[in-house]
């Protein structure tokens, strides 16, 4: 993906793999947006509850750091822009200057009434209906929202007390 491509057709195909279920597949997807690398998942082996993409700056990835998220809670139907904060080795420093933001985990029942099954520990910045009225553009601009806050965050980090900070070597 570059920067020119288009977030909210990748957006619906995202959505509409992941609503239909059927597909775990991902290497059609594009690896890059905005000098990032994208990740997206379906489940392993059988789809998942809460499939997701993830814009990962350098030493962050699913299993650890931080990163732009954007998750569907399908049984809610709700797709919700994040701060995300891996499940198993997060750095939850790293969004402190974009707080307070809602968890996941109390921002999915206040707002739509359901509890969030995974992903609970990342920070909310804005969930959207998944409905005929989904505006997948303003979907992308949240999410770029999001990306300019996670990129400036990496370029703090980037010096060495910072990286330390992080847990980081220099």
């Amino acid at each position: 993906m570059t920067t020119d491509t288009d977030l909210p057709a990748l957006l619906e195909k995202f959505m509409q793999q992941a609503t239909a279920s059927n597909s775990l597949y991902v290497s059609h997807y594009p690896t890059q947006y905005r000098s990032l690398r994208v990740k997206v998942s379906f489940g392993k082996g059988t789809p998942a509850r809460v499939p997701w993409l993830g814009f990962f700056g350098p030493g962050h990835s699913p299993a650890r750091g931080s990163y732009p998220a954007v998750l569907y809670f399908k049984a809610a139907s709700v797709l919700l822009v994040a701060y995300g904060a891996s499940e198993s080795a997060s750095e939850p420093s790293f969004w402190q200057p974009v707080l307070p933001r809602p968890l996941v985990s109390d921002y999915l029942p206040e707002h739509f009434g359901h509890a969030a099954p995974r992903y609970g520990s990342s920070f909310a910045a804005e969930g959207f209906a998944v409905d005929r009225s989904l505006d997948l553009q303003a979907v992308a601009s949240c999410i770029d929202g999001v990306v300019d806050t996670y990129q400036e965050l990496l370029s703090r980090a980037s010096t060495p007390s910072a990286a330390l900070r992080f847990g980081r070597r220099w």
